[in-house]
């Protein structure tokens, strides 16, 4: 399942183009799939990752971790990301339910 997601995200990513801002969310929502375990087939709850390798440096772990902060301000009930000096992690509990707030909103 977390091939069909990440390629849902990316495939609207596309759709949008990068300079709308939800081809940018949904961008940085392919980047993190691509990264990490999708539990149960929806959610996720991991380390945020470095995804510069296929990405570019914009998605380095601190880009990941401004962009994820971003998406949990807007989507609070949707995205938990917590940080710390040394730790960064995030929390989807719905993939399927942010990638259709994002692109209903």
């Amino acid at each position: 399942m977390k091939i069909k997601w990440q390629n849902t995200a990316l495939m609207q990513a596309k759709n949008y183009g990068p300079t709308n801002p939800k081809g940018d969310q949904m961008l940085t929502l392919a980047a993190l799939l691509y990264k990490v375990e999708v539990a149960d087939d929806r959610s996720v709850a991991a380390q945020i990752p470095n995804c510069s390798e296929p990405y570019g440096t914009d998605f380095d772990s601190h880009g990941m971790t401004c962009r994820l902060l971003g998406l949990a301000a807007k989507y609070p009930e949707l995205i938990t990301v917590l940080t710390t000096h040394d730790l960064s992690s995030v929390k989807i509990a719905d993939i399927s339910a942010l990638i259709t707030a994002i692109r209903l909103d």
